[in-house]
């Protein structure tokens, strides 16, 4: 009797849920707008509601265009867009970060190239001063980035929204408390006497309070920062092109022309930096989420929350209590210690933007796409987007709030584009943070760490580079094919003809690259036991 009645309740639900589904999905439409999806993972406070404002400006200029935001968790949303794109159901516009891997192989299957619209101006920029400049020299970096650009197929296949920093915000009404004055560190050792004397109250006051709260990846940001600093020199000797800025391919093919190793002096330095910053840290960071560590803050059991700029909007709806932000403290240039690594006033390094949204290839609805695209980066919609969410802008002349001025990035200074932590690819970077506990962890010292890294981290380049090498080939073997079909075919217009000599020219690079790579990696393999 119990089974028959269970069976007579599933059945019934079912039955309800059927009809309902059924009548939303038959029901007769009367919306007969244009749909444009947005697919990002950005659930930080503050940021959902300044996209829907921006989209509800732009559906009040194009009342036949309707923009729907979707937000998909970060922990799912690499097998979500995976599953999206396999499928053929994946949103006009997505956000893609270069970390996902396979980027030049889903990017050339699946994204729009943008290299010819990004050098027209930005329609959407009449009567501001960007109104003649072309759209990709709108953004703070034109868009030079690992996100945005594929340096194997010399094209760009996104547009960014925003920068980003990595700062200690602080509570102000504690550190005022616990030191008598609400003045952060300058320095290196006025933050490490700071953590000292937060520990010698939380002894007598508090136990439960901590210097500072931080996640994995804060852990992560924080070593490397001190580690680049460190090995500024380094960084500029393996400048093989002579930019006086150096990205990570180029550092890792100096790896494996013995140009560098984790066991040098400076880079030994460079983690001593890193692991006595580390040590003042909540001693679970390793294995705490941003959320954790935000929470840890928010509750006033730290003084201080190392993070990024992108968690500012996140505090302030979370702490209720003023919150404060500074830069993370280098040595300065006379510290005993480390001052003769430090070449002088260091910045936050190369300008670089984020949050990057890319076109879906093929997609009917992909001029409105990229009208919405370009709403959204221009002065005014970026504008908008700043001010409701808090973020910092990617494009030049959009103004900071008051509150994010604070935590808005130092330029003026030293710094280089590359991070030996990352060096030459997914691979390199996969062992660095792999291999982290020898430095913070239990037990862990910088000579634990340099040896573990320098016992397989010419393998893990190798690696990297092979791949990099073998799809600048593939990638290159395509765009011979196709500018020689368009050649034959002789559709290249009159007013074409410059989007054609700058693709030749992109060729030419490209293989000049290869060649480079290819000879740098048969070199080594010749030196391996």
């Amino acid at each position: 009797m119990k089974s028959r009645f269970g069976l007579i309740i599933f059945l019934l639900v079912f039955l309800v849920s059927a009809v309902t589904v059924a009548r939303r999905v038959f029901a007769p439409t009367t919306d007969k707008r244009t749909v444009v999806r947005i697919a990002h993972w950005q659930l930080e406070a503050g940021v959902r509601e300044a996209m829907a404002q921006v989209i509800k400006r732009y559906e009040a200029i194009h009342p036949e265009v309707h923009v729907i935001q979707m937000t998909i968790p970060d922990t799912m949303y690499q097998q979500w867009l995976q599953s999206q794109l396999a499928g053929g159901t994946c949103p006009e516009i997505i956000e893609y970060g270069f970390w996902y891997g396979r980027a030049a192989d889903l990017q050339a299957r699946y994204f729009t190239p943008l290299d010819s619209v990004l050098r027209k101006p930005n329609p959407y920029n009449q009567g501001t001063p960007l109104a003649d400049v072309a759209w990709r020299d709108t953004f703070l970096d034109g868009l030079d980035n690992l996100d945005c650009y594929n340096a194997q197929m010399n094209q760009f296949f996104g547009v960014a929204l925003c920068t980003a920093s990595m700062r200690v915000f602080y509570n102000r009404d504690l550190l005022k408390r616990v030191t008598g004055k609400d003045e952060p560190p300058q320095d290196y050792r006025a933050f490490l006497r700071l953590c000292d004397e937060v520990k010698r109250y939380a002894a007598a006051r508090n136990p439960n309070l901590i210097p500072v709260a931080a996640a994995r990846d804060s852990v992560f940001r924080l070593v490397d920062y001190m580690l680049s600093a460190a090995t500024m020199k380094s960084a500029y000797a393996a400048d093989y092109l002579h930019r006086l800025r150096v990205d990570h391919v180029e550092l890792g093919l100096a790896y494996l022309r013995g140009k560098w190793k984790y066991e040098q002096k400076d880079f030994m330095e460079g983690l001593e930096m890193g692991a006595q910053v580390a040590h003042e840290l909540d001693p679970g960071a390793l294995q705490m989420n941003r959320d954790g560590a935000m929470m840890k803050f928010a509750s006033g059991d730290a003084v201080m929350f190392g993070s990024g700029s992108f968690d500012a909007s996140s505090l302030k709806v979370l702490c209720d209590f003023p919150v404060g932000a500074f830069r993370i403290p280098v040595p300065a240039p006379d510290d005993p210690q480390f001052g003769d690594l430090i070449p002088g006033k260091m910045s936050d390094g190369r300008v670089t933007t984020g949050f990057s949204f890319y076109l879906l290839r093929g997609s009917p609805q992909s001029a409105q796409a990229l009208d919405f695209l370009q709403y959204l980066t221009s002065e005014k919609g970026a504008q908008l987007f700043a001010d409701q969410s808090g973020w910092l802008s990617g494009v030049v002349g959009v103004k900071p709030t008051e509150f994010s001025r604070q935590y808005y990035p130092e330029f003026d200074g030293y710094g280089t584009n590359g991070s030996f932590s990352l060096a030459s690819g997914p691979d390199a970077f996969a062992l660095f943070t792999k291999n982290l506990h020898y430095l913070v962890g239990p037990g862990g010292t910088p000579a634990r760490f340099a040896a573990a890294m320098d016992e397989h981290l010419r393998r893990n380049i190798m690696n990297d580079v092979q791949r990099t090498t073998r799809d600048l080939i593939r990638n290159q073997n395509q765009q011979d094919v196709a500018l020689a079909a368009r050649r034959e075919l002789e559709v290249i217009a009159d007013d074409h003809s410059h989007d054609l000599a700058l693709e030749n020219s992109s060729g030419t690079l490209v293989e000049a690259k290869t060649y480079r790579f290819r000879r740098t990696q048969l070199a080594a393999e010749e030196k391996q036991p």
